[in-house]
């Protein structure tokens, strides 16, 4: 016949082991929801950001394009001129070489900047086009295609008539150039002028600008980016190399990555396998139709659910064990950790890591709710780490251009359910190119952080952003929206710092912009913005005019 303390140590053992077994699943269940998700935000937001860069990079090109494509239609007196008098379109044609061939020279990757004429009411062979002499770096007028020659249905005459075609701007897929043996994109415009049309205007883009953007974003030990068509198939990968040929290449013949008819894959990943190994990426769809996506591996996706399962059956052993022991001497102080183990492993299945647990003894029960409460507050650190890295700027500590974006949505929604009433102060310090270029970006950075201390004490209200090099964003709140939005009046910023030993004290400006939102006149937080961000560059101008700065005076 047992006896009690074998009965006794048998239920205890039982519960314990139970108790325990309860613990670490719920945890791991817990914790892993909350990896996954961090997992999932932090790959996604880096895609957006890349994409972001990305389409920044798309945007001035078509802006330098579309500046030349206007140009050219205003400065044309008349189409009948122009097909009439060769004096005349001669002038015309040099005229506006010139002032292209200065515009490719100016734009970032530019290789060729060409205008070919309607062959329908021109010689096929009218227009320019000047290349960038790969050797000098300068642009060289060369011979021009003669249409005549080629099918409208030919391949490579895509470039005329796709753009024709469609009646608007277009860009073509990337495509191999022998002539430059490179990678090339194309941005295109038709020209019209007085309903008829004229011809095209476009611009040859070095690819590889762009793969430079896709190879410097990288997650994880061997995570990369990749981009693709809006049907999977492959236009640039770090580790897939094609000679001639971008378009064509599948992913995966096999497994299916994503439906690729959604504009991004909205806070989710994606799992896939490539050459044998289990990935999962998140994706955007930049302004040309293009897919950017960036992968990692599973197993380093998450490798910290793995540590964190480790840690916590380790644990879970160790508690079984100590009060494996315990049990034979003392039973009535065994009661009351378990239950306070057991309320917090119930919060954090909830999901609420908010557990306080307090050591009360110095045995082995204590050194356990010690233990347990380091793990919580290790899970807690960590998913604060991962937020500050994802919502604040390093340099200065304030909200970085994520938590910005997140801010701007929340108020086109406001706005949209009528609701909204806020204002934008856009600031810009003056002369920082001046200062980073004289004294180094070490100084420029320091005056970045002392701008910013300022900001935030005059704006102690309302967020503060920071949304690039030297600008911040202040959406007004509150009583800072009552005293500075309603008189419409930036408050006046300066700094006197001696910049260096040599140097005696200067003062630093800060140029400003406001602009309030005006309920049934701004549709979106973007026309808001655009005004103050008209009305600081108009400041910085007037200040420069008033009171030009002694660092423009002394290094310009």
């Amino acid at each position: 016949m047992k006896s009690i303390q074998t009965k006794f140590l048998v239920l205890i053992l039982s519960s314990v082991l139970l108790c325990a077994a309860v613990i670490g699943v719920v945890s791991i269940k817990s914790a892993t929801k909350v990896i996954d998700n961090d997992s999932a935000m932090s790959m996604n937001l880096m895609c957006k950001e890349r994409g972001a860069m990305l389409d920044s990079l798309l945007v001035r090109i078509e802006q330098s394009v579309e500046t030349l494509a206007v140009y050219s239609m205003s400065e044309l007196e008349s189409p009948d001129r122009l097909i009439n008098d060769q004096a005349y379109l001669d002038s015309y044609k040099d005229h506006l070489y010139d002032i292209s061939a200065n515009a490719a020279q100016n734009t970032e990757g530019a290789l060729a900047v060409y205008l070919h004429f309607n062959p329908d009411i021109m010689p096929p062979d009218e227009g320019f086009f000047a290349n960038k002499k790969i050797a000098s770096d300068e642009m060289v007028r060369t011979k021009l295609t003669d249409l005549s020659l080629y099918s409208p249905d030919d391949i490579k005459m895509e470039w005329y008539y796709a753009p024709v075609t469609a009646k608007k701007a277009i860009w073509l897929e990337p495509y191999y150039n022998p002539i430059l043996k490179c990678n090339i994109i194309s941005y295109i415009i038709p020209l019209y002028k007085d309903g008829q049309l004229m011809g095209i205007l476009g611009m040859d883009i070095d690819f590889s600008v762009i793969e430079e953007l896709i190879d410097g974003a990288d997650i994880y030990d061997t995570g990369y980016a990749f981009l693709t068509d809006d049907s999977g198939n492959l236009i640039y990968h770090p580790y897939v190399k094609s000679d001639e040929k971008l378009s064509g290449i599948v992913v995966d013949t096999e497994t299916a990555i994503v439906d690729f008819d959604s504009e991004s894959s909205d806070g989710k990943l994606y799992p896939y396998s490539w050459n044998g190994k289990k990935k999962k990426m998140a994706f955007t769809t930049l302004r040309n139709g293009m897919k950017l996506a960036i992968a990692a591996p599973i197993a380093e996706i998450d490798a910290s659910t793995r540590t964190l399962f480790s840690m916590i059956l380790a644990i879970t052993v160790i508690i079984a064990l100590i009060f494996g022991c315990l049990t034979f001497f003392i039973t009535e102080k065994l009661v009351s950790p378990l239950k306070a183990l057991t309320s917090a492993a119930q919060k954090i299945a909830d999901g609420n890591l908010d557990v306080s647990l307090t050591r009360t003894t110095n045995d082995e029960i204590g050194i356990l709710t010690e233990s347990f409460q380091t793990t919580v507050a290790s899970l807690n650190n960590h998913i604060e780490y991962i937020n500050n890295l994802a919502y604040l700027d390093a340099l200065t500590g304030v909200k970085n251009k994520t938590a910005y974006y997140e801010a701007v949505s929340e108020i086109n929604k406001n706005i949209q359910l009528g609701h909204a009433r806020f204002a934008v102060a856009i600031f810009d310090i003056n002369n920082l190119k001046i200062i980073n270029d004289t004294f180094g970006h070490e100084t420029g950075d320091y005056l970045i952080t002392k701008a910013c201390g300022c900001l935030c004490s005059i704006f102690k209200l309302s967020p503060v952003y920071r949304i690039g090099g030297d600008e911040f964003v202040i959406i007004l709140e509150g009583d800072d929206y009552d005293e500075y939005a309603k008189s419409n009046k930036c408050p006046n910023v300066k700094m006197t710092e001696q910049l260096s030993k040599e140097s005696g004290e200067m003062e630093i400006s800060i140029a400003c912009g406001i602009a309030v939102y005006i309920d049934g006149t701004d549709k979106n937080y973007g026309d808001v913005f655009r005004r103050a961000d008209q009305a600081m560059y108009t400041n910085k101008t007037l200040m420069k005019e008033a009171d030009p700065s002694p660092l423009e005076e002394a290094f310009l």
